[in-house]
């Protein structure tokens, strides 16, 4: 996973997973998170669904054994 500050946008994070395939990486998936005054969602909990996004995909891409360190899909 990565966490990076943008260096075009003052106040903007890009987070970012990576997508599995059977013969590993194939994708990553990247949002921004934008700081905003009286913020409802968290950078955690962006970061929470940015992960999931990657799970799923790499589930749907057969390669689960290798996204092991990405959280399970919530049911």
């Amino acid at each position: 996973m990565e966490k990076a500050s943008s260096t075009l946008v003052h106040g903007v994070t890009s987070l970012s997973a990576p997508a599995f395939s059977r013969d590993g990486v194939i994708a990553a998936v990247t949002s921004g998170y934008v700081l905003q005054t009286e913020q409802r969602s968290t950078i955690g909990d962006v970061l929470a669904e940015v992960r999931t996004g990657a799970r799923f995909l790499s589930d749907q891409l057969g390669g689960a054994e290798h996204a092991s360190h990405l959280p399970p899909i919530a049911t």
